[in-house]
């Protein structure tokens, strides 16, 4: 809705409320912007991404192998979103490029990405 996070009512206010972002708003991300490389026949990085979004949840990364790609409810600790974000040198074992390769993300997707780590990643 308008105005982001934290409207009328806050999380789960009447009607149930805006629990934020979906797993398929991040999904739809993946699909514009990650899996051109990040695919079952060219899964780079052993990261498949057309796959459902929670099959990156809790689970390790190869690179940074001290952390998750996705750690529910905390983005500094997923190393996916730390990939997204450029922050990814920061981490032991944190390589590579910032992700995608064909130019960084929109803050408005950053937004979203962001939101749905940071509620849970359900």
């Amino acid at each position: 809705g308008e105005g982001g996070l934290g409207g009328e009512g806050g999380m789960g206010g009447e009607g149930g409320g805006d629990i934020g972002p979906t797993a398929a708003d991040v999904q739809a991300i993946y699909d514009a912007r990650c899996t051109p490389c990040h695919t079952n026949g060219a899964a780079t990085g052993g990261i498949n991404l057309d796959e459902h979004v929670a099959s990156t949840v809790g689970k390790r990364s190869v690179q940074a192998d001290v952390m998750n790609l996705i750690t529910p409810g905390d983005r500094d600790d997923s190393y996916l979103w730390r990939k997204l974000s450029g922050t990814h040198t920061d981490v032991p074992g944190g390589s590579g490029q910032r992700m995608p390769t064909s130019g960084a993300l929109g803050q408005a997707d950053l937004d979203v990405i962001g939101a749905w780590i940071d509620n849970g990643a359900r």
